[in-house]
């Protein structure tokens, strides 16, 4: 009884072993939906940095409109 009870916990171990290890291999593989999201993101990104580009122009030019009216250039 006690060699049963023994290949029976070692089945178990072994099992989960193989289990773990072949999610861990699934999980490292990038699908559709992962490269989608990466794309979202870096739009998102992109979109960002290009309204605070947007933005700091905008600054600028009311900086450069500020300093023509303050010296009378206009």
């Amino acid at each position: 009884m006690r060699t049963s009870t023994w290949r029976y916990l070692m089945t178990i171990v072994l099992a989960a072993l193989f289990i773990g290890a072949g999610a861990q291999m699934v999980g490292c593989e990038e699908g559709p939906a992962e490269n989608a999201g990466e794309e979202i993101d870096e739009a998102a990104e992109d979109t960002g940095e290009a309204i605070d580009d947007a933005a700091e122009d905008l600054d600028d030019s009311v900086d450069d409109l500020d300093d023509d009216f303050d010296g009378g250039g206009i």
